[in-house]
């Protein structure tokens, strides 16, 4: 079981190749097309790419105005989920590109785009499995000689399942 976690944690890391021939599908590279690409990926089309309003606020105000008026202050219902009047999916969406984008709610952009340093944080979390890497190239898929093991540091000889604290953008 180990064995199939640490070749499918060595797949996921793979980087990308610059000969199509030898592309491979891995975090990695998705992570460098998303970012060759970062300027498609503006606020307005993370928010609105499948019919959410980009204007949350004011689809809001309008579904509290066309709620009945019963003299009770009681509402039971659902709350749509996706298209134009889904407004809590589009606050939920904004907050979640502000901590992309690290711009103040207040100054939202409909041109904002996901900072560089969120690519950078991603790239230093992936690198903390490059000694799997290592141990998958050396013990599991290549078996190497043991002199080609010589320059291994010990987290590289042998896996543990022991937890490492992770980091946020801003620690």
């Amino acid at each position: 079981m180990a064995t199939t976690q640490v070749i499918a944690i060595r797949r996921l890391i793979e980087k990308p190749k610059s000969n199509p021939k030898w592309a491979v599908i891995s975090l990695r590279r998705i992570l460098k097309d998303i970012e060759d690409n970062i300027d498609l990926i503006t606020r307005e089309n993370y928010i609105c790419y499948d019919g959410l309003p980009y204007d949350y606020e004011s689809v809001h105000k309008k579904n509290l105005a066309n709620l009945p008026r019963d003299g009770r202050d009681v509402h039971v219902g659902t709350l749509p989920t996706s298209g134009p009047e889904a407004w809590l999916t589009s606050k939920r969406a904004h907050r979640s590109f502000d901590r992309l984008s690290q711009v103040d709610p207040a100054n939202r952009k409909r041109t904002d785009l996901i900072r560089s340093e969120i690519f950078e944080f991603l790239e230093i979390q992936i690198k903390k499995c490059d000694g799997i890497k290592k141990y998958v190239d050396k013990f599991v898929a290549h078996g190497a000689a043991p002199e080609a093991r010589s320059e291994l540091i010990e987290n590289q000889n042998a896996i543990t399942f022991k937890a490492q604290p992770v980091a946020t953008p801003g620690d």
